[in-house]
């Protein structure tokens, strides 16, 4: 979402005011679509996670974009023994991460995949430091392929880790000041992984799974009758140009709670 200033001229000197330090919408909203080396169309930065109980089992190690794919590589081990891991990355709508209200939203349309097939976590944030640091943050638990797919997921199956109790932020509350989405993998492997992310999308509306932006057409639109045309002498077939990426498929998640209290969704 743009950010909106206003260059001020007071007593001769110059000063930047933001106008609003949180953005509100009422439809559909294109939260981060990914471009080279590795940031959002909007100008927002990606920040790399890898964080682990104890040094040296968290280890990121590249961060790329490629086909509007942003790709995660690092590795996950206990060596040290740590008792949680986490490996990713978050993203906000804007550069400087200002809160948005996203209350109106009704579901998380988000490109996924991996290497190989896992469970990734899929995280709403909030500006809240404290809430951050506890991990108390909305989550749920997507699993995904090796071929991206665009993933449509309804936001009330985000909630709090049990462990955070009173202290959890339910996902009403974070959508009404929401500043990032996390994506991240959590669990020790041999492999390095390798994590896929593209285009996320907030949904006002749960009525369809065509991406957010495109133009649908209804069927029952009038049809205007134009003149006809005389006859034109045939033309050399021109070869379309290529899409630089071909559209992943939508998929509506199916969820259910797993033993760790969380929604789990495939």
């Amino acid at each position: 979402m743009p950010l909106l200033f206003r260059a001020l001229r007071v007593a001769g000197a110059s000063c930047l005011v933001t106008l609003s330090a949180s953005f509100a919408f009422g439809a559909d909203l294109r939260w981060a679509d990914f471009v080279a080396p590795a940031t959002t169309s909007a100008g927002a930065p990606v920040n790399p996670i890898a964080m682990s109980e104890k040094p040296g089992d968290a280890r990121f190690e590249s961060l790329s974009v490629s086909d509007g794919l942003l790709q995660v590589t690092g590795r996950l081990g206990d060596a040290s023994g740590s008792r949680w891991l986490t490996l990713g990355m978050d993203v906000a709508a804007n550069p400087l991460a200002h809160p948005v209200d996203a209350s109106a939203a009704r579901q998380m349309r988000i490109r996924l995949a991996a290497a190989t097939p896992q469970v990734l976590r899929i995280r709403l944030k909030g500006p809240d430091r404290r809430i951050q640091a506890a991990g108390c943050y909305p989550v749920m638990m997507q699993r995904v392929t090796a071929e991206p797919q665009d993933y449509v997921i309804p936001l009330d199956a985000f909630s709090p880790e049990t462990y955070c109790g009173e202290q959890g932020a339910s996902v009403v509350q974070t959508l009404a000041a929401l500043t990032h989405v996390e994506v991240t993998v959590n669990e020790p492997s041999a492999r390095p992984y390798v994590l896929r992310v593209g285009r996320i999308e907030l949904v006002a509306q749960r009525t369809t799974s065509a991406p957010v932006g495109e133009a649908v057409q209804a069927a029952s639109a009038p049809v205007r009758q134009r003149p006809a045309k005389a006859p034109e002498a045939p033309r050399k077939a021109v070869e379309s140009p290529k899409p630089v990426a071909a559209a992943a498929p939508g998929r509506h998640v199916v969820c259910e709670r797993n033993r760790l209290g969380l929604m789990m969704c495939y």
